[in-house]
């Protein structure tokens, strides 16, 4: 039975997560038609007006306010002390991505696994409303930047379609889903905590990295996290095509772990040049606007999956050409008396502050940090020999975990420098910077020991720069 179908036969239907923007999502939707459902949210139901706000950064102020007094009204929400009451045997939960991580969901996730509820992720249900064509991305990293090129081909060449990804920026709505022609394509960034649950694999899908990320979501196991995240392509039929980047196969543990199949595309190399069924599509590197061979890389990936989907070949190269580029990632803010500021505030692993490294030239200083969740001795050692090997002039490193990711720089011969906070960090950036250098914001590392989220964090860089910067002539 389709999961749409359970779903209008269940007696009760439970949506977690209200507030954010799959829960919002599939709360809007499921109330447009005739089904029992009742929406959780953690906060107390005087603090949800500004939750709610908190994560419409996709919507308009009318929007958020509609869409607000609209659930409010409903009379099918539950708030505060009562999230998660009233789920019993025999019930439905759907629930969004990082339902694992909340405390508040333990009894939910343990009624799961004693197969006392059907728990379906909001990203499932996805999946089944669209008639159109599906495109997914998975990674530890590369994924927002490969998603986001493929979208703006797909825009290019003039084809409906309709984009989710994993940031608030990016609206889930399934009403548009459910619109989408079939000629169109429904493209999704994927996250290892959506395959986790995901049985179902898109028409096109696009591993763009593997590196230990993450591990306390796969048991603290690599060999696991690789199982997950190689799901994005499990489930294809013969009609489908997987693109991977073949340079994850010289990876040993990759190899072991996971087999090789003769219908995966790949793709690789040192230039822009992708070819299909006899259809080539070619990129100059200077028309290329993103540094780093790893963005070069996902340019491949979202080139291939444009000639798989089909579309003209000068749909796939002018798409290219003109992207500009990511917020927070690698992201040129401003130049004060001739040194450069970029905020790669996205970065969350230490391996995508090493890419950032490579591709940017001239950084008289980096700064890192955060908190490491699952730390482990050494996770900072490849960044310590790129610091190393590109002349990164100082280091400076803040937040829960600096003393650890010091003393692992420590051990290539990096000697990095403790800050106190963000703020000192800047201060200490501004008094090394000269001329002509660069310095360059990549924590490397989650951000909830001082920050809600990475984008507070990238946010608060922007500030700090202007800030402590606003002596100096622009």
């Amino acid at each position: 039975m389709k999961i749409l179908e359970k779903i209008k036969q269940a007696k009760k239907v439970h949506i977690l997560g209200v507030a954010g923007q799959e829960g919002r999502a599939v709360f809007d939707y499921l109330l447009s038609l005739d089904i029992d459902i009742v929406g959780h949210v953690s906060v107390k139901q005087e603090d949800f007006k500004n939750t709610f706000a908190s994560f419409a950064d996709a919507y308009s102020e009318e929007e958020t306010r509609n869409m607000t007094e609209k659930f409010l009204s409903s009379g099918k929400m539950v708030f505060g002390d009562d999230y998660a009451k009233g789920i019993k045997a025999g019930d439905i939960v759907i629930a969004p991505q990082a339902y694992r991580r909340l405390a508040l969901n333990a009894s939910i996730i343990e009624m799961r696994e004693k197969q006392e509820i059907t728990l379906i992720q909001a990203i499932e249900l996805a999946f089944e409303i669209t008639n159109s064509k599906t495109i997914g991305v998975a990674g530890t990293a590369g994924k927002s930047t490969a998603t986001a090129l493929i979208g703006n081909i797909l825009q290019t060449a003039g084809v409906p379609f309709y984009f989710s990804g994993n940031d608030r920026d990016n609206k889930w709505d399934f009403f548009a889903l459910e619109a989408l022609p079939k000629n169109g394509y429904a493209l999704f960034e994927i996250s290892h905590r959506h395959l986790m649950d995901l049985k179902q694999s898109p028409h096109i899908a696009v591993l763009t990295s593997l590196f230990p990320h993450h591990l306390d979501d796969a048991g603290g196991s690599y060999e696991n996290y690789i199982k997950i995240e190689t799901s994005i392509y499990r489930f294809q039929t013969e009609k489908d095509i997987a693109i991977i980047n073949r340079s994850l196969f010289e990876d040993e543990t990759i190899k072991k772990t996971e087999e090789i199949r003769g219908k995966l595309l790949t793709y690789g190399g040192d230039i822009l040049e992708a070819e299909y069924n006899g259809r080539f599509a070619k990129i100059a590197l200077s028309d290329f606007k993103l540094p780093g061979k790893h963005n070069i890389q996902n340019a491949l990936g979202a080139m291939y999956a444009g000639l798989v989907a089909g579309l003209p070949v000068s749909a796939v190269e002018d798409g290219i050409k003109n992207f500009n580029g990511l917020k927070y990632r690698q992201e040129f803010i401003g130049e004060y008396n001739g040194v450069k500021i970029i905020n790669d505030g996205k970065s969350s692993d230490p391996l995508t502050v090493v890419e950032a490294v490579k591709a940017i030239p001239n950084i008289v200083a980096l700064i890192v940090g955060g908190i490491r969740e699952g730390f482990l001795e050494g996770d900072f050692l490849p960044l310590g020999e790129t610091v190393i090997k590109y002349g990164v002039k100082k280091v400076l490193v803040f937040g829960s975990s600096k003393k650890e990711i010091v003393n692992d720089l420590a051990a290539t011969g990096v000697s990095a420098e403790l800050c106190l906070d963000l703020q000192d960090a800047v201060i200490k950036a501004k008094a090394l910077a000269k001329t002509g250098e660069t310095i360059v914001f990549s924590p490397g590392c989650q951000s909830f020991d001082e920050f809600k989220d990475y984008r507070h964090k990238a946010s608060t860089f922007n500030s700090l720069v202007q800030q402590i910067f606003s002596s100096i002539d622009s």
